[in-house]
């Protein structure tokens, strides 16, 4: 009997072998036909590659650590209002099935964070020709046909309204006001206009008011959501104007580090998220809600 049982277990072994190899078979011919006749699926798309796959079987188990900071009202560190763009992120990675933790820190700490491999990715960060030098960048988070930046004034203090500066020349002369380390810098860097830093936004409006700085360059919502917060009462002495010179690249963007070999992974995968929720409406429905325009 036992020489009987040691001949049957290796046939055993054998048919099973076979039957789960057919088995891959067949799945894997019906997946084939499937995207023959339908076109490749966006979950095939991004596990066809085999490093992708195992990537993906990584970051299930691993959460991706994306660093923000408050940016209203963009992004708010507050679970009833997260913010437009926060959400924006979040509805886009969830879509795709990506396992993420968003923690929020100083920017100066989130660009450390970045560059030294304590985080995968930062928003909300605008591309520009300095930092294409150490990171890479997704698609537009925010897609906008006009520039995202004005120039702030206090209109007691200064009439810009009907004769706005033009060029960086025109800027000569004026005391301007800005945020240590933003996109902004390196062009006024690079026609020799000095700024007046501060770490605080809100501080600048209020310098503003005080008539000890003449312009303020800031996104157009965060400046209106600034005067509101903490000056209402001078919501309508405060003006802005647009420019024709150029002052940043284009919108905002999820930023990760050149170097990191998976970057392009979560690239990839966020972009495929974003340009799902553009498709079905949850990008529209989310900017609707808060009252943005995407144009």
């Amino acid at each position: 009997m036992n020489s009987s049982k040691m001949k049957v277990r290796p046939v055993f072994i054998v048919y099973s072998i076979l039957f789960i190899a057919i088995l891959i078979l067949g799945i894997s011919y019906i997946q084939l036909s499937y995207v023959k006749n339908h076109g490749q699926t966006d979950t095939y798309k991004i596990l066809k590659d085999t490093k992708k796959h195992r990537q993906a079987i990584k970051l299930s188990k691993e959460p991706v650590i994306i660093v923000t900071n408050e940016y209203p009202p963009y992004v708010y560190d507050d679970c009833k209002n997260r913010g437009f763009m926060m959400e924006i992120v979040e509805a886009a990675l969830d879509i795709v099935e990506v396992n993420y933790q968003i923690e929020y820190y100083s920017w100066e700490r989130c660009l450390y964070m970045v560059d030294n491999g304590l985080a995968w990715a930062t928003f909300p960060y605008v591309r520009t020709d300095a930092r294409d030098e150490d990171f890479v960048f997704s698609n537009e988070i925010l897609s906008r046909e006009t520039t995202i930046t004005r120039f702030f004034y206090y209109k007691g203090n200064h009439d810009f309204e009907t004769n706005p500066p033009q060029n960086y020349q025109d800027l000569e002369g004026f005391d301007i006001g800005g945020m240590k380390h933003y996109y902004y810098q390196s062009y006024f860097d690079l026609h020799n206009i000095k700024i007046e830093h501060s770490y605080l936004e809100e501080e600048l409006f209020m310098k503003l008011k005080e008539d000890r700085i003449d312009l303020v360059p800031a996104d157009y919502y965060v400046g209106q959501y600034l005067i509101d917060r903490y000056l209402p009462n001078d919501h309508d002495n405060f003006g802005f104007f647009d420019y024709d010179f150029e002052l940043d690249n284009d919108n905002y963007h999820l930023m990760l580090d050149k170097f990191n070999e998976d970057a392009d992974w979560l690239i990839d995968a966020f972009n495929e998220g974003l340009q799902i929720i553009i498709e079905n409406g949850v990008y529209d429905e989310i900017l609707n809600r808060h009252k943005v325009t995407s144009d």
